[in-house]
């Protein structure tokens, strides 16, 4: 029925929209007739009173927004209980966050602790990488000098496909070896 009103060119007006037909483009003067190649008959659609009280009235709140890549989110040291804190060398961290899964046929490919003083690399054994899933790494931390780290993933993992070249994921916290 709406649909019927609009097509003869008639304008719609509820509490919840207004809509009316409108052409657009050029008339070159008052005899110019309707030409399909200059000009295009459009629907305008305009909130209603309605519609924009309700808009109004909207309730809002800031949500985080939506992880896509890779990335870490949290590393927890299973002695001390601390999150995104202490490192136990020999003992298990449990590593949280997105795509965190190692794998690839790179040798790079891999879990390291990386020196902020000088940047020196350590390799985590892969046998030492307890748990491998997308959102889950448990890894033993190996035999660290005291000093501050940071985690690092290197892997090919992409979401079910495999990245052609790998991929290198820093985590921004510092992890203290006492």
């Amino acid at each position: 029925m709406i649909g019927d009103i609009i097509a003869e060119g008639e304008a719609v007006n509820t509490e919840l929209f207004n809509a009316f037909p409108s052409i657009h483009g050029v008339f070159t003067n008052a005899e110019d007739s309707l030409d399909a190649s200059r000009h295009k008959v459009k629907i305008n659609l305009h909130a209603g009173t309605a519609l924009r009280q309700a808009v109004a009235q909207v309730k809002t709140k800031k949500v985080a927004a939506v992880i896509t890549g890779t990335v870490i989110t949290s590393v927890t040291d299973i002695k001390s209980g601390t999150v995104n804190d202490k490192l136990t060398p020999g003992h298990d961290l449990k590593i949280h966050g997105v795509k965190l899964k190692i794998t690839g046929t790179d040798p790079a490919c891999g879990f390291y602790f990386v020196a902020t003083a000088g940047g020196a690399e350590t390799l985590v054994d892969s046998s030492d990488i307890v748990v491998n899933n997308p959102s889950e790494l448990i890894v033993l931390a190996p035999n660290l000098a005291a000093g501050t780290y940071r985690a690092k993933i290197v892997t090919q993992y992409n979401g079910g496909k495999g990245r052609k070249t790998p991929l290198s994921i820093t985590f921004d916290k510092v992890l203290t070896v006492v």
